[in-house]
C-alpha cells in the first residue's frame, strides 16, 4: 500500500499581487493574506525589470502585518517576526525575495515602498505560500487599496 505523501493538500499558494508593470513611483500595496490558523507563511516578491533605479531611485518590499483589513493599520513587520529578515536594502532588478512571516497578526501583505522618482517601470509580482490551509488572499479588496 503506498502512502500519499502529495503536497497538494497541503500548501496554497494565491496571488497577492498579479505580474504588472509600475510606472508612476506611488507605493503599491498588495492583497492581504489571512493567516490565521494556518501552520506557517512566507512571502514571495518577484521584481523583474527595473528602469532607472540607482542609489537614489531604490524599491523595497516591506512585509507588513495587521488585525483587521483597514489600509491605514498595517505595519511593518519586526525584523524578529521574519524568517530571512526585514528587507533593509534597495531590492536589484530580476530578484526573488522571500520572507516567512512568523508574527501573531491575522492580516500580511507587502508594501512596494517607492524612494524618489527615477524608476519609470518596475515589474513585480507578489505571490504569498501556507502550509496546511486553504486561505485566499482578502476578499474585500475595497480597504487595500492604496491610501
Amino acid at each position: 500500500m503506498l502512502l500519499d505523501i502529495s503536497t497538494k493538500n497541503q500548501f496554497n499558494a494565491p496571488h497577492m499581487l498579479a505580474p504588472q508593470t509600475i510606472t508612476n513611483h506611488t507605493d503599491v500595496a498588495s492583497d492581504a493574506l489571512d493567516v490565521s490558523g494556518v501552520r506557517g507563511a512566507e512571502v514571495l516578491t518577484i521584481i523583474g525589470a527595473m528602469a532607472g533605479n540607482d542609489v537614489n531611485n531604490t524599491l523595497v518590499p516591506a512585509l507588513q502585518e495587521s488585525d483587521d483589513l483597514v489600509a491605514a493599520n498595517f505595519t511593518n513587520v519586526a525584523a524578529a517576526d521574519i524568517v530571512g529578515g526585514a528587507v533593509a536594502a534597495a531590492v536589484a532588478p530580476n530578484t526573488v525575495n522571500k520572507q516567512g512571516y512568523l508574527g501573531k497578526k491575522r492580516y500580511i501583505r507587502v508594501n512596494l515602498d517607492f524612494t524618489g522618482t527615477g524608476i519609470s517601470s518596475v515589474v513585480v509580482g507578489v505571490i504569498g505560500h501556507v502550509q496546511f490551509a486553504t486561505l485566499e488572499p482578502g476578499t474585500d479588496p475595497s480597504p487595500l487599496m492604496a491610501a
